[in-house]
């Protein structure tokens, strides 16, 4: 016999319906009952009866009611007491907004479920950059961490990151090795290489494989993996196509930016004008998605409805059409060229032709 079962027990008791007291528990109607028929084989009799399609107590049942509830309401005072007397220190858990909130759309409840079950635990939520989760993470300034693996910015934090896979080489068109489908370890020495500042042992294969081929490369050491891009894009002239979801690092990393949806660009434009303003609809949506650093602060956001277009077969037109509250049958039947609504910046959208 335990303390839940004494809890589900005392709530049918309130309810008389399975139903009602499953949903109410958070669980199955078959789990409620399974409970119930323990307890009453413990018991050793039945502790309900269905009278006429209702559910009501047994003698048996009533007396075991009057002992269950103060053996619960004595539980829940001890509990209480002892979140109390507890000192936790503050569980310091960073989030990367590269998930809010788009992948954890509901990280508030989830939080105010955390400290509902463990008050004596204060929590300290902090929004971070996804390299500074990692970061903070391995020099103990953060307990613990949500973050999301952008080609290798957590890698750190996998220490089977790269077991099983071969590591993978940006070079400049200038390099001996442009245009090369793989390396040989060996033909790395001397040669420099541009690594993130990462934990050692998901790069420790790399570097067992130059070791065993006596290759010896000159090794500098970037602060974060995004770093690795800024300064290798900056030494050798490099251009980037670089592909996310994440808009934080897009306006970090990039000159001019696209915005797609379903495959098509809907707005072309430098970081600098994209983040004053968006024209196209879905690109103001996709902008006020975008986190404040404070959890407990609000945002006007803008919230999709409707319909997404088949992918597979979209039909003409503009594909961001049936979720956009600005389309009109000129929208419709016939794709919507990219127009220019002032110097060096392009939108598909009806409302600027």
């Amino acid at each position: 016999m335990t303390i839940q079962q004494l809890r589900y027990f005392l709530a049918l008791c309130q309810d008389l319906n399975y139903t009602r007291t499953a949903g109410r528990m958070y669980l199955s109607r078959q789990a409620l009952r399974l409970s119930i028929a323990a307890l009453e084989e413990e018991l050793c009799g039945p502790l309900f009866i269905n009278v006429r399609n209702h559910l009501a107590l047994t003698e048996k049942g009533q007396r075991f009611r009057t002992q269950a509830a103060p053996v619960v309401e004595q539980f829940d005072r001890m509990c209480a007491q002892a979140y109390q007397d507890i000192r936790s220190p503050a569980l310091r858990l960073g989030i990367s907004v590269a998930l809010v909130p788009s992948y954890l759309p509901m990280l508030g409840d989830v939080l105010e479920q955390f400290r509902q079950q463990y008050p004596g635990i204060p929590l300290e939520t902090t929004l971070l950059s996804n390299d500074a989760v990692c970061a903070q993470l391995q020099n103990g300034t953060l307990d613990a961490g949500l973050v999301m693996d952008l080609g290798g910015c957590a890698a750190g934090l996998a220490r089977t990151a790269l077991t099983r896979h071969t590591a993978a080489l940006l070079v400049p068109r200038c390099s001996p090795f442009w245009g090369r489908s793989s390396i040989a370890p060996a033909e790395l020495d001397g040669q420099l290489l541009l690594v993130p500042g990462l934990a050692p042992e998901p790069l420790a294969p790399l570097w067992n494989t130059l070791r065993q081929a006596g290759a010896r490369p000159k090794v500098e050491i970037g602060e974060q993996y995004y770093q690795v891009l800024y300064r290798t894009q900056e030494r050798n002239g490099l251009a980037y196509m670089f592909i996310t979801h994440n808009l934080c690092v897009v306006k970090h990393i990039s000159s001019n930016i696209m915005v797609m949806y379903m495959g098509k660009v809907v707005e072309y434009a430098s970081k600098e004008q994209l983040f004053e303003k968006q024209y196209h609809p879905y690109s103001q949506a996709l902008l006020s998605a975008i986190p404040l650093p404070e959890l407990r602060r609000d945002r006007e956001r803008i919230v999709l409805t409707g319909e997404v277009s088949n992918p597979i077969n979209p039909k003409p037109g503009c594909r961001f059409a049936p979720r956009c509250k600005y389309a009109t049958e000129k929208c419709m039947g016939q794709d919507i060229p990219l127009v220019e609504v002032e110097k060096g910046r392009k939108v598909a959208c009806t409302l600027y032709t």
